[in-house]
């Protein structure tokens, strides 16, 4: 679920930008420290229509004051619905309610009204392990950190969101799929779905990622690959393995990538019409 209210139209330009929607489906993450907001998008001088030329990303203790782009989390399976026709001028995604100079939140997709949506339901995750597993998504559009948190629990199957190509954001081009930080078991969630530091195994140096996503052509495509170059030596503590009706056997095992019974060291993917699960246990992560 995402937070209560998921449903309910979000009444653009009425609300404080002091006050956290999660009223309106939107999952405060306080450890970051910038009043439940996941990513700040400071933009002075912004002009709808215009290319985003100055983009300043806030800090904790950053507030969503006018002129920003606040950023928000969703619940298992869902995404944020908010993001601006204009972006940035060299390629920066720029995503989130917009906070006007009256310090009123503005929705900036109006196609939109409510702030989270749900991707295809097809992938879903499930924790076999005995401690729990952080799963971390980018903000993306955004300021492109960790910071959407899905801590699993022991025995907890969740819906993972995996964004449709012809239904989601789209920069150029090139279209949107989710990217997954893997932590290990174990950690908290507080270090592992924000920016962390060398050595911790966590945050933007957890050993594995994960990519999601139902393509233009209706296929579905999961992948799992190492940390590189951040973290190329990173290694889980327990194993992953994509299971169902896949186009092949993807799994992390001991440390080691193994696409089709095959050592693969850049790790490996497979490709399911539909997709329908992924799981994490002390012998694997899984899609069923």
């Amino acid at each position: 679920k995402s937070g209560g209210g998921v449903n309910t139209p979000f009444p653009s330009g009425e609300i404080d930008c002091s006050h956290f929607p999660s009223d309106y489906g939107a999952l405060a993450v306080d450890w970051l420290k910038m009043g439940g907001w996941i990513g700040l998008q400071q933009t002075p001088g912004y002009t709808p229509g215009v290319a985003i030329s100055t983009i300043h990303t806030g800090i904790a203790g950053d507030k969503c004051a006018p002129g920003t782009f606040c950023s928000y989390s969703c619940g298992p399976g869902y995404q944020k619905s908010q993001w601006p026709t204009t972006q940035g001028a060299t390629g920066q995604s720029v995503g989130g309610l917009f906070c006007n100079s009256k310090g009123k939140l503005e929705l900036t997709n109006p196609d939109h009204k409510v702030l989270c949506i749900g991707g295809t339901g097809e992938v879903r995750v499930k924790n076999k392990l005995k401690r729990n597993v952080p799963i971390c998504r980018t903000d993306y559009p955004g300021t492109e950190s960790e910071t959407v948190p899905l801590n699993t629990q022991p025995g907890q199957e969740y819906e993972m969101t995996c964004p449709d190509a012809k239904k989601y954001y789209k920069w150029g081009n090139a279209f949107t799929s989710a990217q997954y930080y893997i932590n290990p078991a174990g950690s908290p969630v507080e270090d592992a779905c924000r920016w962390n530091k060398a050595g911790s195994n966590m945050g933007n140096w957890a050993p594995v990622n994960l990519g999601v996503g139902k393509g233009p052509a209706g296929m579905t495509y999961i992948s799992i690959f190492r940390n590189a170059p951040t973290n190329p030596d990173g290694k889980l503590n327990f194993n992953i393995k994509i299971t169902g009706d896949v186009s092949g056997r993807c799994e992390y095992h001991s440390g080691t990538f193994w696409n089709n019974g095959a050592e693969s060291p850049s790790g490996c993917t497979v490709s399911s019409l539909p997709c329908h699960l992924p799981v994490v246990d002390d012998q694997t992560l899984t899609h069923l």
